[in-house]
């Protein structure tokens, strides 16, 4: 509960950063929303498409995937620059694309894989694509944070980047627990809801909210637990009163 109390506190003193990234987020859920929407009315046969629509939804979904990598990059910098300072240190929108977005693109590009593999496996290999679609929504934002938290992604010593996972293990499983709940929010909406809903722009949009404020909400307690692993290790390497 402190940290979660912790990370709030920081969210609401950048609320800027938040409401940002909310806005920007949600606005570009709406125009991909938009888009495959119109696809959706003017062509309602999906056994007779045009051929255009597949690659036309597949740069849709890569230009959705980069521009999520470019906000989270600018704002999550921001975000760890201001939780962390002077300690971390990132030079502006320049250095945070350059650092973090082949990153969040990395990661957002497995998200969308699974989801397009859930569309495309057939029924008696979904529930194992689903599984493993869950296991890395709960992971990806956590693993993000502490690449982020490390100064970028470098595969060399991915080990130790993510060693705050392993290691701050109790202080994790809240992060964990949070992001089950909003996996199981996105399932429910996915399961639930009537069909016409999901040709609702506004309600879609508005449906996303929570995900993207658990989003700042997850990565501010992750940041956290970098910090407090960071702190710990000086400690156990030199005590205070060594020279």
């Amino acid at each position: 509960m402190i940290l979660l109390r912790d990370a709030w506190k920081h969210l609401v003193r950048n609320q800027g950063y938040v409401c940002t990234y909310l806005l920007v987020c949600l606005g570009m859920g709406a125009l991909y929303h938009g888009c495959v929407e119109f696809i959706h009315v003017h062509y309602p046969d999906a056994a007779a498409l045009p051929g255009w629509v597949a690659p036309f939804r597949f740069v849709l979904r890569l230009l959705l995937i980069a521009g999520y990598a470019f906000v989270q990059s600018c704002i999550f910098s921001a975000l760890g620059k201001d939780i962390d300072k002077p300690l971390w240190k990132c030079a502006g929108i320049r250095d945070a694309v350059q650092r973090f977005f082949p990153l969040w693109f990395l990661i957002n590009l497995i998200m969308m894989s699974f989801l397009q593999f859930l569309v495309i496996s057939p029924e008696s290999m979904r529930v194992q694509v689903e599984f493993f679609r869950f296991l890395w929504f709960i992971f990806a934002l956590p693993i993000g944070a502490c690449i982020m938290y490390w100064g970028a992604l470098d595969w060399k010593r991915l080990p130790e980047a993510l060693a705050p996972l392993v290691k701050m293990l109790p202080m994790v499983l809240p992060v964990f627990i949070l992001n089950i709940m909003l996996y199981l929010y996105q399932l429910t909406l996915m399961l639930e809801l009537p069909e016409s809903w999901f040709h609702s722009i506004p309600l879609l949009v508005l449906f996303d909210i929570p995900g993207v404020l658990g989003d700042c909400l997850i990565f501010v307690m992750m940041w956290r637990i970098c910090m407090l692993h960071r702190d710990r290790a000086f400690t156990d390497e030199k005590g205070p009163f060594d020279f």
